[in-house]
């Protein structure tokens, strides 16, 4: 008996363990059929995502607003269809349909929701690869609110004084807005209303002035002994001076007033100045000993924190954006533009990118992590997320450029005789009288 039960139990053992070895292989089977669709899937089927709007619940104006978002897929994308739905996921609007035969782009559409009685809803993406398609929904809140509009200042220099006028691409219309009694260097606005800061060709001075009244709203004298600013940086109502003297101030924009004071010493040559949320950053050329330096000093106090050694001259400087630390930008006599990032929380400076047979002319501009480098022949972009650059414009006589604060990858530059407007949707060109060679952006 003993005998029997033990037979048995071992045959009960060997048919146990088959059975494990065959649900494990089973299992792991099933896991490498699923682990290849998804990635079959994954590759296979189209991806989308929303640029703009963006968010949980976005606004999104039922007047005119703009809807921005990339596709991509391993294949090519054949077409994309765009409508929008209510909550019940019932259309609301005639799908719009575009040819896309591409891999990888960038849609931009303005889409108007005038006749859509609904307060809520989703901005409803459709892509098509001739195999699979694929759905994505952007959840909005409609208001009534206009999109703002963006106009274009522009100006030439005459011998004793500066011709301002006003273009908006929206409806094609320039106005003259009349003169400003000085040589202007340069022009700019902070993207946000319709002031300009306004920077003279003898750098003695700075001045504020409204758009909408055509006057000076503030002036400010650079001081004694040597009176004249070296650099300045804008960044929403925070403007910051650097003089010949040494001396970095931060101001209030819109009033004027003295933000922080910060000093170095007058054998010190600022080249470049900027701004994030913990610092203020001069790149400064020691007169004394030929060294080039990165002084940071605190943006809560203007107390100097620390200087980092450069092996350049920084002829410009941006912040980075979502971190602290600043975008180096320099060209050397071989006439390549390298871009060094200084990233302020491990105190490294890294050369990120070179661009041979390109002597950029300040200043860059940025719009989040994309960078603008502009020479007359040509406008390059390039990315601090993504490392990669392209070319924006070519073969035109660039005199100037600025980027819009509410459309991605969106520039406006200009030459001789036109305002050009170009994005991932092309270029736009319109055409005035008067040659140009001062630009600036304002919203209202």
């Amino acid at each position: 008996m003993s005998v029997f039960v033990f037979i048995n139990l071992a045959k009960v053992n060997q048919l146990q363990l088959a059975m494990q070895i065959r649900t494990i292989t089973f299992l792991l089977f099933t896991l490498f059929i699923a682990l290849s669709c998804s990635k079959d899937a994954k590759n296979q089927r189209p991806v989308v995502n929303f640029i703009k709007p963006l968010g949980d619940e976005a606004l999104f104006s039922r007047v005119k607003d703009t809807v921005l978002f990339r596709v991509s897929d391993d294949q090519l994308v054949k077409a994309v269809g765009i409508s929008f739905v209510n909550e019940e996921l019932i259309a609301m609007n005639q799908t719009v349909w575009f040819d896309i035969n591409s891999k990888d782009t960038v849609i931009q559409y303005i889409m108007n929701l005038n006749g859509v009685d609904v307060d809520k809803g989703y901005i409803l993406v459709r892509a098509e690869d001739g195999t699979h398609s694929k759905l994505k929904y952007q959840p909005v809140i409609l208001n009534d609110e206009p999109l703002p509009i963006e106009k274009i200042v522009h100006g030439f220099r005459l011998e004793n004084e500066t011709k301002i006028g006003l273009f908006e691409p929206a409806i094609g219309m320039n106005t003259d807005l009349g003169s400003i009694d000085y040589s202007l260097s340069t022009i700019t606005g902070n993207g946000e209303d319709e002031l300009l800061l306004c920077w003279p060709e003898n750098r003695r001075f700075v001045e504020v002035w409204s758009v909408n009244s055509f006057k000076p709203l503030w002036r400010l004298e650079a001081a004694f002994p040597q009176p004249e600013y070296h650099d300045f940086f804008l960044r929403a109502d925070r403007l910051l001076l650097a003089d010949r003297n040494g001396n970095l101030r931060l101001h209030q924009f819109h009033t004027g007033n003295v933000l922080i004071n910060a000093n170095l010493e007058s054998s010190k040559l600022i080249n470049a100045i900027a701004f994030d949320e913990l610092y203020l950053y001069a790149a400064v050329q020691d007169l004394q000993t030929s060294k080039y330096w990165l002084m940071c000093f605190f943006r809560a106090s203007g107390v100097f924190y620390k200087r980092f050694e450069l092996e350049f001259k920084a002829m410009d400087m941006l912040p980075l954006f979502n971190k602290n630390g600043v975008m180096i930008f320099a060209t050397d006599a071989q006439e390549t533009t390298k871009l060094f990032q200084f990233n302020a929380t491990s105190e490294i400076i890294v050369l990120e990118e070179v661009f041979p047979d390109f002597a950029f002319v300040p200043p860059v501009i940025s719009q989040n992590e994309m960078f603008f480098l502009q020479n007359q022949r040509q406008i390059i972009g390039w990315s601090s997320e993504s490392q990669q650059s392209r070319i924006f414009a070519e073969g035109t006589d660039i005199k100037g450029m600025v980027s819009s604060p509410t459309l991605i990858d969106r520039i406006y530059y200009i030459d001789n005789t036109a305002i050009y407007q170009t994005n991932n949707a092309g270029v736009e060109v319109f055409l005035f009288d008067e040659p140009a060679n001062l630009i600036a952006l304002i919203i209202e």
